[in-house]
């Protein structure tokens, strides 16, 4: 068990010293310790006493747990990492890919209800046996070897999401499904549409999937070959359309100064891989705003390009009108790499061109409130964006000023 593992830990164990309960560490905690890589989950498990280990963490560390007593797990944050502490249990799902049933069981008989064989894996951190390793379904041989291996035939039929949840692992950790699970995968899929699973707990996955602040490019041969979206969408079809756009995006991504900018990655992700999908939107939990995003139909829209025009100007006639994240689909869509440069300058201009007065501002002027009012925004932010306008606010109050005796 790694240092840091053992530093973050020791005051929960210090705790348990003369208690009769042994405390497990399990799951992607013990996996990645076995990879060298840093993980900032810490999940907990006890075979009995659950409660009262609780008890003990919430007055002698001041902790405060959220209980979700359905699943006998407890979450909370302990020294800047997410620590969840479980009671060991087994589940029993009462239909393919419904919520399971879940009730106390042995340790052993938890790790046997996991994912993959690589998460589970147990330490104790405890008594006389710590530091002992856990091992029932050979994870660590798997981890070796780089291969995700479900622990039953049924793994992916009780539960689909668990496709999705591999790979993540696949695009995070260079693991690949074994060429059993491969096939299970398949067949599953052909089983699909099914009533009582639920398109959240699959978009919610999924999303965790396109969230990944890295190059997914990766995904596209996944869902070549697994067309996971049809957990989403019985009907949806990869196309070859769709994984060229795809690749797009991610070189895209990887050219931007994202931190720079407001712009969501997995939005855009989803909004490529559903553009020929006829999912009804509404059922998923999404916000207004990322609902309109993955609707955008690029191949609508149509660039004018005016050749007496510079670069600069040229970019800001064709954008001025979309969002960020909406110019990103359309570059996409139309393949406009050459003009990559000057979009990350527009970008950049963009944010600096915020304009600082308001409606008010223009009264306090004697402008009175009508489509004067656009018609000078729109004028300040393109003269701001050519630079001919200082960035500040007493500079723009002159230029409407200005503007406007001579519109008079």
């Amino acid at each position: 068990m790694s240092y840091q593992i053992n530093q973050v830990l020791k005051p929960i164990i210090e705790i348990l010293n003369n208690k009769d309960v042994n405390l497990y560490l399990v799951g992607g905690q013990v996996r990645d310790s076995f990879l060298n890589k840093t993980n900032q989950d810490f999940d907990l498990m006890v075979a009995t006493d659950f409660n009262m280990l609780i008890d003990l963490l919430e007055k002698k560390l001041g902790l405060e747990f959220t209980y979700h007593d359905k699943f006998l797990t407890a979450t909370t944050k302990f020294a800047s990492f997410e620590l969840d502490i479980a009671r060991a249990r087994t589940e029993y799902y009462p239909a393919p890919g419904s919520l399971p049933i879940v009730s106390p069981a042995s340790i052993k008989e938890d790790l046997k209800r996991r994912d993959f064989s690589v998460n589970a894996m147990a330490i104790q951190l405890n008594g006389s046996a710590s530091g002992r390793l856990l091992d029932p379904f050979q994870g660590r041989k798997d981890i070796s070897n780089l291969k995700l291996r479900s622990l039953h035939a049924t793994s992916y039929l009780d539960d689909p999401t668990r496709i999705l949840r591999g790979i993540k692992l696949i695009l995070t950790h260079n693991f690949s499904f074994c060429r059993k699970d491969r096939q299970q995968i398949k067949d599953l899929l052909h089983l699909l549409p099914w009533k009582v699973l639920s398109l959240d707990r699959v978009f919610n996955e999924l999303r965790k999937v396109l969230n990944l602040k890295t190059d997914i490019s990766q995904l596209a041969e996944l869902l070549t070959s697994l067309n996971v979206l049809k957990l989403l969408d019985p009907d949806y079809r990869f196309t070859k359309y769709s994984k060229t756009q795809f690749i797009l995006l991610e070189e895209f991504l990887k050219r931007l100064s994202l931190n720079e900018f407001q712009i969501r990655p997995w939005l855009l992700r989803m909004a490529v891989l559903l553009q020929e999908s006829k999912l009804d939107l509404d059922q998923l939990s999404l916000k207004k705003d990322e609902i309109k995003l993955i609707s955008f139909t690029p191949a609508t829209k149509v660039f004018t390009w005016r050749d007496n025009l510079s670069p600069t100007i040229n970019i800001y006639n064709l954008f001025k009108q979309y969002s960020l994240e909406e110019i990103i689909l359309l570059l996409i869509n139309r393949g406009k790499f050459n003009i990559i440069a000057d979009f990350n300058k527009y970008l950049k201009n963009y944010y600096a061109c915020q304009i600082k007065i308001d409606g008010a501002d223009l009264k306090r002027l004697g402008i009175s409130p009508g489509p004067i009012y656009q018609e000078i925004f729109a004028k300040l932010m393109l003269e701001k964006f050519k630079k001919n306008v200082d960035d500040n606010k007493n500079a723009e109050i002159k230029f409407v000023k200005d503007f406007f005796s001579k519109k008079e």
